[in-house]
């Protein structure tokens, strides 16, 4: 029923799935989802890309507002955040926003 891997861009636009039971430790998050029986751990980058996503965003907005905050090369922190959300973009944690 998938076709294939989910391809995100810097101008995709995403959002959290609502969804999910979510709980923090330390500077860490664990994220379950009720309705797979799947769950997903998350480190601190990780996290913080999470609260970010509070409201809608651009994938670009993200990597904006990451590489303020770490020190990290643009071109690094692109690809990292694509490939991360890419993966929850297909565990469903995260939804793409028409």
């Amino acid at each position: 029923m998938s076709g294939g891997p989910i391809v995100l861009s810097l101008s995709t636009k995403i959002k959290k799935n609502k969804d999910l039971v979510e709980a923090e430790f330390e500077d860490e998050l664990v994220m379950m989802s009720i309705e797979k029986g799947s769950y997903l751990g998350l480190d601190s980058i990780g996290t913080r890309i999470w609260q970010l996503l509070e409201k809608p965003q651009e994938v670009v907005a993200i990597c904006d507002q990451l590489q303020e905050e770490y020190e990290v090369e643009e071109a690094q922190c692109q690809q990292d955040v694509l490939k991360l959300l890419e993966d929850m973009a297909e565990q469903k944690v995260i939804l793409l926003v028409d």
